[in-house]
């Protein structure tokens, strides 16, 4: 990419230091300008740190003393010349060096730039740009694990696999169809459908895990319920260890939701406190009330606190109904002031087997409550080191599109459908797959929907350069330019009269074979153009064409990419004869005289 692009990378605000970073071509050249080594022995190494003033080149005047780190392409992020101005932080110092470079020749990054051009490179595939805002975003260590190895390529090297497993059966396929003589249908068919089996059962395996995954990354949704001052705030303040919510006798005191992130043992919770469920006539308070409900309806989790002090009330019995279909745990407060309650704990033991006893005030029994978390949302630990976790909705959605079309495969190959047809599933499941790693993917969903997830990550000014990422190698432009010109021809030349010349051609094969070719069965002779298929009785199209071959006579025998027409013309193999533009009379008598030879040559057989 020609540009060189510049932005502050680190986040907003005051700090011990703040990194001003710049790739493209003329990174050095511009930081040359601008910057002072103290040391300056005019060498530029990849992975160098330097020492010096950033100064304003206009009037010499030192702007911040700084380290700058170098690195020579392609050993970079971006795969391109790259700096990192580490400043004090600041805003001030940093929009002013950010000012500096840009007046010398840089250009204002777009969100997530650096990162597009990571991927648009090559160094990065598409999961990987993806893991690379999610390990930003991580709530958890256990998250950051999964976001680091989906960075280092486990997601990708296992997408990889099972398209290589698939494309490994395409092969076989593909010689079957092209080449039945070497390769019965039935074995190849029934090969492919024990291979199948075991990519389905990957892909089935990679698909549950996004629950876990899900989990990993947005959190367990946990909303505690009560009604009022039966301890919510209080249980709130003990899990976050700290008082974020007002704890108070006075009934009502919450009345909008807090929000807030823990970790329990690398399960990420999003804790909801909500208002109290009661009866009340105060407008603002019923609003909350209604919020509290609302929320319950969408909550991965409940924590409903029942006071152990008291019985059960309406406001019990209304939250009740509420959790009855939810997970749910229920936690009698208050255990410090009275430790049982008969009558409340035989009527929720009737609706619920996860009931814990808890003071939130005195930290008893908190624990215990983390533990039942953990035993609800448990994830296997192996799962880290050895095994790909799903956490992304549009990687789930493309491994459940392929899983669907490998099931329709099986399916094909259990009823003894046409090989042709367990292709095309294969195929489409190859392709969706492709899609996770930006191997075979629009530049609308790329630039649209994926990196639109996040703004760091958000691509932008999307241009004709960007499409070099999907070429699978070396342009053929000898061929792209013969193209062209094969094209004006045919225009000069005129495409009614190269398809007049055809349908002429083919009219006179077609009656010369008739007539000179004995015990020949001709196929589609009404409004066919340029072709003509045939075979001949007692004598196989592959012997044929490789007599025809001897007298430099191009003739196709075989399928014709049509198999399944094949099988219900009851033909082994068939003979095109395919013209063009340049065929002539003479070259078609030519042929036809040497396919009656042949019929001399096999005991008078025509």
């Amino acid at each position: 990419m020609e540009n060189t692009i510049v932005a502050i990378s680190t986040a907003m605000g005051n700090g011990g230091i703040g990194i001003v970073r710049m790739s493209g071509e003329k990174s050095f050249e511009i930081l040359d300008k601008i910057f002072r080594p103290k040391n300056n022995d005019g060498v530029i190494k990849g992975y160098q740190i330097k020492y010096g003033n950033i100064i304003d080149p206009k009037n010499e005047e030192i702007v911040d003393e700084v380290l700058v780190s170098y690195f020579v392409a392609p050993k970079s992020y971006t795969t391109e010349n790259m700096c990192e101005i580490n400043t004090h932080g600041g805003m001030v110092v940093e929009k002013r060096i950010l000012e500096l470079c840009l007046e010398n020749g840089a250009e204002i990054a777009g969100p997530g730039e650096f990162t597009k051009r990571a991927f648009l490179n090559g160094r990065i595939d598409l999961s990987q740009a993806e893991a690379i805002i999610d390990l930003i975003n991580s709530k958890t260590v256990r998250e950051a694990k999964e976001s680091i190895n989906q960075l280092e390529g486990h997601l990708s090297n296992k997408i990889e696999n099972i398209r290589q497993k698939m494309l490994n059966l395409m092969i076989a396929i593909d010689v079957n169809i092209d080449y039945p003589e070497y390769d019965e249908e039935e074995v190849t068919k029934n090969r492919s459908l024990g291979e199948l089996r075991i990519i389905s059962e990957e892909l089935i395996k990679l698909e549950n895990s996004f629950n876990s995954g899900k989990i990993l990354r947005d959190g367990v949704k946990t909303v505690i319920l009560g009604k009022t001052n039966a301890g919510k705030s209080s249980l709130l303040n003990r899990i976050l260890k700290e008082d974020r919510a007002i704890v108070s006798n006075i009934e009502g005191t919450t009345r909008d939701t807090i929000e807030e992130f823990v970790d329990v043992e690398g399960i990420p919770l999003k804790l909801i406190d909500t208002a109290g469920i009661r009866n009340s006539s105060n407008e603002i308070e019923q609003i909350g009330i209604q919020k509290s409900k609302k929320l319950a309806d969408s909550a991965d989790l409940i924590i409903a606190i029942f006071d152990i002090t008291k019985n059960l009330t309406e406001d019990d019995e209304e939250l009740l109904e509420i959790i009855k279909d939810k997970e749910c745990i229920i936690l009698l407060n208050k255990i410090d002031v009275l430790s049982e309650n008969f009558e409340l704990e035989k009527c929720l033991k009737s609706i619920n087997k996860n009931i814990l006893k808890v003071s939130a005030m005195e930290d008893i029994g908190i624990q215990g409550l983390f533990d039942k978390i953990v035993e609800i949302y448990s994830f296997n630990n192996e799962s880290l080191s050895n095994d790909v976790l799903i956490s992304n909705e549009r990687h789930k959605n493309l491994i459940q599109k392929a899983r669907i079309e490998i099931d329709e495969a099986i399916n094909a190959a259990e009823n003894d459908m046409y090989i042709d047809i367990i292709s095309i599933y294969i195929t489409n499941a190859m392709n969706y797959l492709a899609e996770i790693t930006g191997n075979n993917v629009t530049d609308d969903v790329i630039f649209s929907k994926i990196f639109k997830r996040n703004q760091l990550l958000m691509l932008t000014n999307v241009s004709k350069e960007n499409y070099e990422k999907f070429e699978g190698g070396t342009l053929d432009a000898a061929g792209i330019y013969a193209l062209g010109k094969a094209i004006e021809y045919i225009q000069d030349v005129g495409v009614n009269n190269i398809e007049k010349h055809l349908k002429k051609l083919t009219k006179y094969t077609l009656e010369k074979l008739k007539k000179e070719v004995k015990n020949i069965k001709i196929y589609a002779t009404k409004n066919t153009c340029g072709i003509v298929t045939f075979a001949i009785d007692n004598i196989h199209a592959h012997d044929i064409i490789s007599i025809l071959n001897l007298e430099n006579i191009s003739v196709r025998a075989g399928h014709h990419c049509a198999m399944p027409l094949h099988r219900y013309i009851d033909e082994v193999s068939t003979l095109r004869l395919s013209f063009g533009m340049y065929t002539t009379k003479e070259e078609i008598d030519y042929a036809i005289s040497k396919i009656v030879r042949i019929g001399e040559l096999f005991n008078g057989n025509i």
